[in-house]
């Protein structure tokens, strides 16, 4: 009897989230959604970074590790509480959620 061959794991389709990028290449899908923001990020809260395991210095680059850095920004979540943007189309979908006028 022959077997077919086993099949091949695909690769992580192209829209997948690379596991670690240096800061010049900051993924736009992740928050600060910016180069120049996440460089700034990674300067005020550096010693947070690295402590959590999300930033590393590979050469002259900084590198943010996805998983720890989602991980951390999940923790950070909790400190935001209420924002309210100066944006009128994000004031609106927030009230439209459920938020409270003012």
């Amino acid at each position: 009897m022959i077997r077919p061959p086993p099949k091949r794991k695909t690769a992580a389709p192209s829209d997948a989230i690379p596991h670690s990028f240096d800061l010049k290449h900051f993924d736009s899908r992740l928050f600060p959604n910016d180069p120049k923001r996440a460089r700034w990020i990674a300067r005020i809260y550096r010693n947070e970074l690295v402590a959590a395991g999300a930033i590393a210095r590979v050469g002259k680059s900084l590198v943010i590790i996805t998983p720890k850095y989602l991980r951390w920004l999940e923790r950070k979540t909790v400190e935001v509480g209420d924002f309210q943007s100066n944006n009128p189309k994000m004031r609106a979908a927030t009230l439209s959620v459920g938020g409270e006028a003012s």
